[in-house]
């Protein structure tokens, strides 16, 4: 299975972005590189590159002859982008971010039993349906929220 890099990898860049936007910087891989000092120049490429094919960030980009892929501009966050760093707020309604972060768990647990008792769990919710989860949801957050 493939490494899971988002938290020390790729939101970082993205806040880094960000970052750049608010501050009305001119080279924003300079305040990219400045927050990603663990990771190697070839790194931050390959990772820009994949965001911004996945939609989270403009660049431009181009393969050469030789194989290699060169970025040559960091632009803006797109839409999932600023979703991603919190600046918009997300697409998802409660009960799906609910069961993806289960199933986000379910997947990072080693520990059998654990896994067991938390599918339990995410086959339960699904058996109540949508509408009835996101009502219990909301009524969580309005009592958190301290709204009536």
């Amino acid at each position: 299975m493939a490494e899971y890099t988002w938290n020390d990898v790729e939101l970082p860049i993205l806040e880094a972005v960000r970052q750049a936007e608010a501050q009305g910087a001119t080279n924003v891989m300079g305040v990219v590189v400045d927050a990603t000092p663990n990771l190697s120049e070839q790194q931050r490429i390959n990772a820009i590159i994949s965001l911004e094919r996945s939609g989270y960030v403009e660049a431009t980009h181009r393969r050469t002859g030789d194989g290699v892929e060169h970025l040559y501009m960091v632009g803006t966050l797109n839409e999932d982008g600023r979703r991603a760093v919190g600046q918009w707020p997300s697409n998802q309604s409660p009960v799906d971010v609910l069961i993806s972060l289960l199933q986000d768990k379910i997947d990072a647990t080693p520990d059998i039993a654990e896994k067991g008792r938390l599918q339990s769990l995410l086959n339960s919710l699904s058996q109540v349906g949508k509408s009835v989860l996101t009502d219990v949801l909301s009524s969580l957050i309005r009592h958190q929220a301290g709204l009536p």
